[in-house]
């Protein structure tokens, strides 16, 4: 049996699946604001038993039935096989595997209110009750599931720095435990690790890897992320600098040329898609600096054209060079 608790009224979800449901909580006050820091309290207090429970952080009836089907055809209705995430967008799902090992998809989407958190028992009772939820599913969940649903440029990290939602000491420990799985060199992790870092806006945990690799590499990615940084901080100027320091880096040439077929299969908005064709896609190669110009129209129009197009765009750069941050050839 699965629980189900959301944080607004879900209303009748009795057509979600075949598995028992046994009970609906509907969690007010300050979990409406400020869902991330629900604790494990809060649903280890009268339980009534279950293996687990299903965390919905929105209000969308819809979706949460779809979640929901999902949740019972790829667990057979238990969590007794571990916790899991059923992210709002398998467009994005399949973009990144394009991108980036499977293994790494738990991390390479930071947590998002359109998600549902779906948490077994076993890890439920191994946590401390005063963590929270967004943190555990962070340190414990193995597996992700996907609803095939259009795009929401908000679950993408912000033009600006954005608020990091999981302490950056837990979420370092589950990327290295991570990336320990994969032979890659010193440099390689380093890069790697802080790109992640970024993803989950730590921009300062980022800038002090990043800044210790300065002039490093061939090619010289730890530069790359430290333009990105200062891109998102915002210190345009200071980006511009980190970007002429770079020169060119071979991730751009990728990035450019997939860009347009990773949009198409993601199914951009008109405005947003309009947008970086004309901003970003108009000249022969990939140019840093009209990102960094796009970025600052996004910072002054929020929710904007320019804000999704940069939120979509810098999602899928830094998945570009995640990837390569790995690549075996760097030294």
């Amino acid at each position: 049996m699965i629980e189900l608790f959301t944080i607004a009224n879900s209303g009748d979800l009795s057509g979600s699946g075949d598995f028992t449901i046994c009970r609906r909580v509907e969690l007010q006050g300050s979990a409406l604001r400020n869902p991330e820091s629900l604790s494990v309290r809060q649903f280890l207090s009268d339980r009534k038993t279950a293996d687990g429970i299903a965390v919905g952080l929105h209000s969308d009836r819809d979706l949460l039935r779809e979640q929901l089907q999902i949740l019972r055809t790829s667990t057979g209705g238990t969590l007794a096989e571990g916790s899991v995430i059923i992210r709002s967008g398998s467009i994005v799902s399949t973009v990144m595997s394009e991108l980036v090992d499977e293994r790494l998809e738990v991390l390479l989407q930071p947590l998002s209110l359109r998600d549902m958190i779906c948490l077994s028992e076993r890890d439920l009772l191994s946590a401390a009750t005063d963590e929270t939820l967004w943190s555990l599913a962070v340190a414990k969940v193995q597996r992700v599931r996907s609803v095939d649903c259009r795009v929401c440029p908000e679950q993408f990290p912000e033009a600006g720095p954005g608020s990091a939602r999981v302490s950056a000491e837990l979420l370092q420990h589950r990327i290295e435990s991570v990336l320990s799985c994969f032979k890659l060199g010193r440099y390689q992790h380093s890069c790697a690790l802080a790109g992640i870092l970024l993803l989950w806006d730590h921009l300062d945990a980022s800038h002090e890897i990043s800044q210790s690799l300065e002039g490093r590499g061939s090619p010289r990615t730890a530069d790359y992320w430290h333009g990105i940084m200062h891109r998102r901080e915002p210190d345009p100027g200071n980006a511009a600098y980190w970007f002429r320091t770079l020169g060119t880096h071979p991730a751009f040439a990728d990035l450019y040329e997939n860009l347009p077929g990773w949009l198409e299969k993601m199914g951009v908005d008109g405005g947003a898609e309009s947008l970086i064709g004309e901003q970003l896609l108009n000249q022969s190669t990939w140019n840093p600096y009209r990102f960094i110009d796009l970025c600052r129209i996004a910072l002054k129009q929020p929710n904007g054209p320019a804000d999704q197009a940069v939120r979509i765009v810098q999602f899928l750069e830094m998945l570009n060079l995640i990837k390569f941050s790995m690549n075996d050839s760097q030294r």
